[in-house]
């Protein structure tokens, strides 16, 4: 298995690995858009509305200016402005350019760039002493590893592809570099350091490569001990030290800088950083005991998973890892245990063995920055977020080949690894339909992943969007069962109730919702408060009504929805009260003539019916307008008719009104 391989050769076997890899992956050029690939990576975002990121290409400067969910308007700590340029120059040259289906146009070049990262992987083993044998079954492993297929199927995993691919091209040029003079090797050094940029500004995490690459540089060097044959790493820190360090630390410092300039820049803008939600990664809300010891356990999870990684998933979420509320758990200690043995095996044989360094050296770099350990992140764990870290299995081959060359007729690691890789390839063949929409891809993972809270909000509102509400039900209610400390699950099964016309039991869940313990910031409180509004107006319990709304403008002073439901509470609602509504709501949404009709109302309870009947025909035209919408979009439309129809009814009714007022009104609704 480990024999040797000519050069020839092995360049045959790698093709052979870049036509299977490509073959293998092909099914998943016919999927869609999933998951965040919508909002980030689509030319149209969910709503309707171009994105403005994608749709055309803008300044280089904006892309270096924005966020990663900038085109959403969500003020995100994420800074990825070079994968948001590539989606954007795919768009323009594939679909714009040559007609090219979108959804395949954006496909395309992440299987191109994992093909690419293969024969990277192959060249990075070959630096680190493999031989020509170990390097291809390096390259192949690395290849069909099944823990890929979400960032080779999934869109959004081009961040991850444009992380590794760019980082690993700069690292073979600094070891290039390494047995040259600094002076004559300037320009590879200085491309290495913008490739490393490249990579920074692709993904956060590609600043592992900050601790892999001098790995990689470290000479090889015998002698026993802890500690002391590390010295032998530092030995082009001395000779060139300088630049080395330049070419590090210059991209480095240039990414850090304008992540910076963005962060503040949400801040000028008064645009809030986005929080992390306890479903998103209950780590990042629990206590910091709760945090480590739990983070501990997935990191051994992690671990076996490079191992064995099926089932594949594509939610890790909330609930489906148990929280660990003491490091003394047998499953807390595990995981310490391993990260501890890593460590002792990298630096006791690292030294010898730059295939070790490589492989630990990439799990640590690269998984301990997404491990909640250092901090915590957006999700408890992801497959896409180990792309990298494969380079542990990966490396391991040639150690195992070294280990094992005293004996080539030993079949102990042939025919587990071919059947191992034969597996891999079926589950990508088996998986990659599985990606064609969500509407596959939720139910099947579901049944995969019953505890994931997130799986069930998206298969219920699916089964909402055909009308199978009962199915929605049992959903949302396992959803709270799941998650009951949180307000969304119960907002989710109160509004289900809500719109099932069963008000006592949506009542019941909106106040659940209230009482939660956790939410996302400003959003589950306030739409359970502005729920609860609506059933207990449907209860015709005005006054209990109207302290909900006022709940959820505290929460969401720039809300509309309260404001327009607060004006209809009349008799609940002083004048005054009314009146600053109706000036805040125009402030807000100044293309409604809710406020003019309402601001009508209060000018004829005054005795101004000069007054009031100027700006109710004032606002006949936007009204007018406005009913013409809604009844363009029947479904959409039926709630905004009915409010139009109640001001108009209630206009109608007061006295104030003469008759081409009262004619033009009436028009308007049976139009």
């Amino acid at each position: 298995m480990f024999g040797a391989m000519d050069r020839g050769r092995a360049r045959l076997w790698l093709a052979g690995i870049v036509l299977l890899v490509l073959g293998l992956y092909a099914p998943a050029l016919g999927n869609g858009f999933v998951l965040d690939d919508t909002p980030i990576a689509r030319a149209t975002l969910p709503d309707g509305r171009p994105n403005p990121f994608v749709a055309e290409l803008r300044p280089l400067g904006d892309y270096f200016a924005a966020n990663y969910w900038e085109a959403t308007g969500v003020g995100s700590p994420l800074y990825r402005p070079v994968t948001i340029l590539h989606y954007a120059l795919v768009h323009a040259v594939l679909v714009r350019g040559l007609g090219l289906d979108e959804a395949f146009a954006q496909h395309l070049p992440n299987l191109l760039l994992h093909a690419l990262a293969c024969l990277l992987v192959y060249r990075l083993l070959r630096a680190a002493g493999a031989r020509r044998t170990p390097g291809v079954v390096g390259a192949l492993l690395f290849g069909l590893h099944p823990i890929h297929h979400e960032v080779v199927a999934g869109i959004v995993g081009r961040a991850e592809l444009l992380a590794f691919v760019p980082g690993a091209l700069a690292t073979l040029l600094l070891l290039r570099s390494r047995s040259t003079q600094w002076t004559r090797a300037g320009p590879r050094m200085a491309l290495a350091a913008l490739l490393l940029f490249v990579a920074f500004c692709a993904k956060e995490s590609a600043l592992g490569w900050l601790v892999v690459a001098p790995l990689m540089l470290g000479a090889v060097v015998g002698g026993e001990g802890l500690l002391r044959p590390w010295r032998g790493v530092l030995a082009p820190l001395r000779t060139r030290w300088l630049p080395l360090l330049a070419t590090l630390c210059v991209p480095s410092l240039v990414f850090l800088a304008l992540r910076a300039s963005m962060l503040a820049g949400l801040e000028a803008r008064d645009l809030p950083l986005q929080q992390i939600d306890w479903l998103q990664n209950p780590l990042a809300r629990e206590p910091t005991t709760t945090r480590l010891a739990t983070a501990l356990s997935i990191q051994g999870f992690a671990a076996w998973k490079l191992a064995w990684p099926w089932p594949l998933l594509s939610d890790w979420q909330a609930s489906v890892f148990p929280l660990i509320t003491t490091p003394s758990d047998p499953r807390a200690l595990a995981g310490a245990v391993l990260l501890a043995l890593f460590l002792l095996v990298f630096l006791r044989f690292g030294p010898r063995r730059p295939d070790l360094r490589l492989g630990i050296g990439a799990f640590l770099a690269f998984g301990m920055p997404t491990a909640n350990l250092l901090l915590p992140i957006g999700t408890p764990y992801a497959e896409r977020l180990h792309y990298a870290t494969v380079l542990l299995p990966v490396a391991l081959v040639p150690l195992a080949a070294s280990r094992f060359e005293v004996d080539r007729s030993l079949r102990v690691l042939r025919w587990p690894l071919a059947g191992w890789l034969v597996l891999a390839a079926v589950s990508i063949v088996l998986r990659n339909p599985q990606w064609r929409d969500e509407a596959t891809l939720f139910p099947h993972d579901l049944a995969q992943q019953p505890r994931s809270v997130a799986l069930r909000f998206f298969v219920a509102d699916q089964a909402v969007a055909r009308g199978a509400l009962a199915e929605a039900r049992v959903h949302l209610e396992e959803a709270t069962r799941l998650a009951p400390d949180h307000a969304e699950p119960w907002l989710k099964l109160g509004d289900l109730e809500r719109m099932q016309g069963r008000s006592t039991e949506a009542e019941a869940c909106y106040r659940k919702g209230l009482d939660a313990r956790w939410g996302r910031a400003g959003i589950d409180d306030a739409e359970n408060a502005l729920g609860l509004a609506l059933v207990l107006l449907q209860q015709d319990r005005r006054a209990e009504a109207r302290d909900a709304l006022e709940r959820m403008l505290v929460l969401q002073p720039a809300a509309i929805e309260p404001r327009l439901l607060l004006l209809e509470l009349v008799t609940e609602v002083t004048p005054a009260r009314r009146d600053v509504l109706c000036r805040e709501g125009r402030a807000r949404a100044p293309d409604l003539p809710y406020w003019d009709l309402a601001r009508g109302e209060l000018l004829a309870e005054a005795g101004r019916a000069d007054e009031a009947r100027a700006v109710w025909r004032r606002a006949l035209p936007a009204l007018e307008g406005l009913v013409r919408s809604a009844r363009a979009d029947p479904a959409a439309g039926q709630w905004e008719l009915a409010r139009a129809a109640r001001f108009i009814a209630r206009i109608q009714a007061r006295p104030e009104p003469d008759a081409a007022l009262r004619l033009a009104l009436g028009n308007i609704a049976k139009d």
